[in-house]
């Protein structure tokens, strides 16, 4: 069983990386909104540009439409997706939803690190006070799922947690990984007890045979 995950979280907080990683250790595809946005209409700055945001945010509302009747998919959210109430009924009722989180510091330094020019939401004379700002207008749609933090974490590493956290939920059951000790405990356990029902069983009607045989032995000596 292979289940839908949605990764939500700011900017620069490694969805997409993780992303990838997570589809692999799951064994199911990728999708990132961002980039199939890009694909269909042209660099996202230049969008934003043309249109203005809410024409960006009216394409996320369409991509995410069509994703939630395809599956399995690990999904990398834009960092505004969720902030739209449609969008996020939607997922949650389609995938199991995480946060990826990372300090504000380091997020400045992820997004900062080669210019902000394809960050249209970063424009201006302070890129780090923009983050910081939309940072403190999404923590509460951030904070409603469950979070994994990035900072100076291993891609791969995060990826594995998340699908154990996964397995933990009964949303995953991973075939190539055999079952864990506890669970070869309760299996052992289980047959244990299995074994002595059927002994005290077997040992019942033992008894029963041999007092009926003992009845009827002395049935037989009254008689003479």
């Amino acid at each position: 069983m292979i289940p839908n995950v949605v990764l939500t979280g700011f900017m620069g907080t490694g969805k997409s990386t993780v992303g990838r990683q997570l589809a692999q250790a799951l064994g199911t595809s990728f999708v990132d909104t961002d980039s199939l946005i890009e694909s269909r209409h042209g660099p996202i700055p230049a969008i934003f540009e043309r249109s203005g945001e809410s024409e960006f945010r009216e394409l996320e509302r369409q991509i995410i439409a069509e994703i939630v009747h395809t599956g399995p998919v690990v999904l990398a959210t834009g960092g505004g997706v969720m902030l739209d109430e449609r969008n996020a009924a939607a997922l949650e009722a389609w995938g199991t939803v995480y946060t990826l989180i990372a300090s504000p510091d380091e997020i400045i330094r992820r997004v900062t690190a080669d210019g902000v020019a394809d960050r249209p939401l970063l424009q201006g004379d302070d890129p780090a006070g923009a983050v910081t700002e939309l940072l403190a207008e999404r923590r509460g749609v951030y904070g409603r799922y469950s979070p994994v933090r990035t900072d100076g974490r291993d891609p791969v590493a995060i990826a594995q947690e998340i699908a154990n956290d996964l397995e933990n939920r009964g949303a995953f059951v991973n075939p190539h990984v055999a079952p864990s000790t506890s669970r070869n405990a309760l299996r052992t356990a289980a047959r244990g007890v299995g074994g002595c029902l059927l002994a005290g069983v077997v040992g019942l009607v033992a008894l029963f045979v041999l007092l009926m045989v003992a009845r009827v032995f002395l049935g037989f000596l009254l008689q003479f």
